[in-house]
């Protein structure tokens, strides 16, 4: 949890300022239970080891509000298309970042 677990269990902080990391070596149908953690935090972000995902599956996972964090060596293995919506780790950690101050 970011920017830290107190500022999730704060209601009186902003969900928009807070953010989740969750850590999948294969995504997979996994994914799901992501999304069932972290109530307060409409779009979850996942990092992964997965060398590519179908179409589909990527928009699926969008939909649903999970934002793919994939090492940028392993990008090539994703479709075109999907590349431009990965986040790298760096973009990932400065987002948290900014959340702390």
């Amino acid at each position: 949890l970011f920017p830290n677990k107190g500022r999730y269990e704060d209601p009186e902080h902003p969900a928009t300022e807070l953010r989740i990391l969750a850590a999948k070596t294969t995504l997979r149908d996994r994914w799901r239970q992501i999304m069932r953690e972290a109530d307060r935090i409409p779009l979850k972000h996942a990092i992964t080891l997965q060398e590519g995902l179908s179409d589909n599956q990527f928009r699926e996972m969008r939909e649903a509000g999970l934002q793919l964090v994939v090492p940028v060596p392993l990008w090539s293995k994703y479709p075109q298309g999907i590349r431009d919506e990965l986040w790298s780790l760096e973009r990932f950690i400065a987002e948290a970042r900014a959340l702390r101050k």
